[in-house]
């Protein structure tokens, strides 16, 4: 009795370890899939010119349907506490994402150098700007959808088979 217990309980931890595996590779996909979402807000917003960067960035971090607004929420809030530059702020700003968020060193580059030419150039070049930071971050969607069906699957199947083999070692 006791050894059927200890193959169950195995074989759901390895099932779980393996579930587990497979979010994070949803939850980035997700993840970036919020951050495209946010840039095109970010467009829109900036597109008719009646906010400031730190009223779109407020505007944005009071959307909490987005992953990553904290992050916009913490940028506004030290633009308007301090009078360091945007590239000092974005830097102390930058491990919320990691902290809140499963993207990438290519995504968060992708918000760095966004944010960092916003307000340097006259609209249409920030237009396009923006719209060469969207579709960058939909070719990472893409990819990052590819490694949901590839490596998530791959990592749910072969967690479950290390289970199977570690309870065939048991008997």
């Amino acid at each position: 009795m006791l050894k059927i217990v200890l193959i169950v309980f195995i074989l759901i931890c390895f099932f779980l370890l393996g579930e587990e595996i497979y979010k994070s590779f949803k939850k980035k996909h997700s993840d970036i899939a919020d951050l495209v979402k946010v840039f095109e807000v970010l467009n829109m917003q900036l597109e008719f010119g009646l906010y400031t960067l730190e009223e779109v960035f407020e505007n944005i971090g009071h959307k909490k349907e987005f992953s990553i607004s904290n992050f916009f929420e913490t940028l506004s809030i030290k633009l308007k506490e301090n009078n360091n530059t945007l590239d000092d702020i974005l830097q102390e700003s930058i491990p919320v994402i990691y902290q809140k968020t499963n993207l990438g060193i290519g995504e968060i580059d992708e918000i760095t150098n966004l944010i960092n030419n916003l307000g340097k150039s006259d609209y249409y070049s920030q237009k396009r700007i923006i719209d060469l930071a969207i579709e960058n971050l939909k070719k990472n969607e893409k990819e990052a959808f590819l490694e949901i069906k590839t490596k998530g699957i791959l990592y749910k199947k072969l967690s479950l088979t290390m289970g199977f083999l570690l309870v065939i070692i048991f008997l």
